[in-house]
């Protein structure tokens, strides 16, 4: 089973609860990189008409980063989805988990790094749609 830390990705500290901002602290943990250049980075690819990195981000841009720096989706097994806690994620040492959000159909990012997510509540009973892997070629870069 996957540990649980309180873990804010490195968010500046004047930002409330609750602003969505899941896939850039997601991101900023697992990946290594600072909250504000995840951050920024999301912003350019949205060219800042879709959303703002306090307000959410639509998965389509989370899931082109992610896989434009080389990580791999990898969909949770069909039906019944099991929870982020007890789920047989892929490899335990940087992942960013997709999990259900509290909204309907909406999604949430957290970061599982060596066993743990890190997350600014536990997240581990959300239910997992999939994950986002590290490929080896770049474990180098992190």
């Amino acid at each position: 089973m996957l540990g649980y830390a309180y873990d804010d990705g490195g968010r500046p500290p004047d930002l409330p609860r609750g602003t969505g901002d899941c896939a850039a602290r997601a991101i900023a943990r697992a990946l290594g990189f600072t909250y504000p250049s995840v951050a920024a980075h999301l912003l350019a690819r949205a060219n800042c008409r879709v959303f703002t990195a306090t307000q959410g981000c639509p998965a389509n841009h989370v899931y082109a980063m992610l896989e434009d720096l080389g990580w791999r989706w990898q969909g949770a097994p069909a039906p019944p989805r099991i929870p982020l806690g007890i789920a047989p994620v892929p490899d335990r040492r940087r992942v960013v988990a997709i999990v259900e959000s509290h909204r309907r159909g909406g999604q949430h990012a957290s970061a599982i790094v060596n066993d743990v997510v890190h997350d600014l509540f536990d997240s581990r009973e959300r239910l997992v749609i999939g994950y986002f892997v590290a490929s080896p070629a770049i474990w180098g870069a992190l």
